[in-house]
């Protein structure tokens, strides 16, 4: 597995958004995929540390810097999610936390029964133009190993699933699926993204690397 207690992924808390300064703590039970639908697979895009974080001029090193100041780090923008995963600046695909686990995520939106923002930590995968094979291979497995890390820090079963509201909600799930089950707004996010038929794979890889065997 390559994320673990001695090896966690890299932190850029954006604590100037509105999602970090305006939600609460939850217990997360599960983790839910998105993708962003955009071509754009740079985390600057999206991830920026905070203005007067003590750490700036490192984290602009690692992850390039936004000069349009389009990023999520800035109190208009009504989402927030608890990681990324996509290129740093030296083109390298990994994930960057920008919320504690235990923040409950604006990821999902809601539906007719509730919301995955409740129980689910989210993140987003920086999609690219959805051709280049081994950009869409090093993304996959980022998050599959990020799904694992996850699963195993809190004890998350990844073939389960959970009771909310009535519902039966897998443990692991993407954003299209929440809309599905009626907890999340209507997107289809990691679809399009090439996930389709992917999703039994993906379980199977989760499991063999929380237990420490190569899963790609």
């Amino acid at each position: 597995m390559k994320y673990s207690d001695k090896n966690k992924p890299a932190v850029c808390m954006m604590t100037q958004s509105t999602c970090y300064q305006g939600t609460r703590k939850v217990t997360p039970k599960g983790i839910l995929w998105h993708s962003t639908g955009a071509n754009n697979p740079r985390l600057s895009r999206y991830v920026q540390p905070d203005d007067n974080a003590k750490d700036r001029a490192e984290m602009i090193k690692l992850i390039g810097k936004n000069s349009n100041g389009n990023d999520w780090n800035h109190e208009e923008v009504q989402a927030g999610l608890n990681c990324w995963i996509g290129k740093l600046a030296d083109g390298t695909v990994s994930t960057l936390q920008t919320m504690p686990w235990d923040y409950r995520p604006w990821g999902c939106g809601s539906g007719s029964k509730g919301s995955s923002n409740d129980t689910h930590i989210q993140f987003e995968i920086c999609e690219d133009g959805l051709t280049d094979k081994a950009y869409f291979d090093a993304a996959y497995k980022e998050a599959c190993e990020i799904t694992a890390y996850l699963c195993k820090f809190y004890g998350i079963d990844p073939n389960g699933t959970i009771k909310y509201n009535g519902v039966t909600v897998p443990t692991i799930l993407c954003h299209a699926d929440s809309h599905t089950l009626g907890l999340g707004s209507n997107h289809g996010d990691v679809l399009q993204f090439g996930f389709l038929d992917l999703f039994s794979v993906l379980i199977k890889q989760i499991t063999l690397s929380i237990n420490n065997t190569v899963i790609y």
